[in-house]
């Protein structure tokens, strides 16, 4: 009888012992296929769609031109994945357009771009300059087929320490 009861035991955790965990991200199904649109900067840790990050020279009539479609920035990444590490290249249109390399680490979440190519239509759109900093300096990425924070680290001159700030995208929708 123990002898049963140990082999039911060893069969119903088998499946469990030859399983295995996977915490790498499929970095390919997150940027590929689609085009992300920009919605808002976000302070990590805060709800940025209710409160998106104060800037002192992005107005709030700024951040409403892209919530409300008046402006708008979008961006297609396009690479290759091997051993969960994807590179390839992007470019961004809209009321910012720019181009360049990029890639992510599905294991470990980093991110980097190379800008090649960057221009805000509207001189006068300091979002969109900040936009294009964000891609600059983005060193970390979370993500799904639903959403992209691409992370990056900014200070301005009245502070001792960055913040980790996010460009928050979201699936365009055609």
């Amino acid at each position: 009888m123990k002898k049963n009861i140990w082999i039911w035991g060893v069969l119903v955790m088998l499946p469990l012992l030859l399983g295995s965990c996977n915490d790498t991200d499929d970095v390919q199904s997150i940027f590929t296929g689609r085009t992300w649109k920009f919605n808002y900067i976000a302070q990590k840790g805060k709800n940025g769609m209710l409160d998106p990050y104060n800037f002192s020279d992005v107005t709030s009539s700024n951040y409403q031109s892209y919530a409300t479609g008046n402006k708008s920035f979008t961006i297609d990444f396009e690479g290759s994945t091997t051993d969960a590490i994807i590179v390839g290249t992007f470019v961004g249109n809209g009321s910012v357009s720019m181009k360049g390399d990029w890639q992510a680490d599905g294991k470990n979440n980093e991110f980097k771009t190379t800008v090649r190519q960057s221009n805000v239509l509207d001189s006068s759109d300091n979002l969109g300059k900040k936009i294009i900093e964000g891609m600059k300096s983005a060193n970390s990425y979370v993500g799904d087929n639903n959403n992209l924070y691409l992370y990056f680290e900014y200070k301005t001159s009245q502070q001792y320490e960055p913040i980790t700030l996010c460009l928050v995208f979201a699936p365009a929708r055609s």
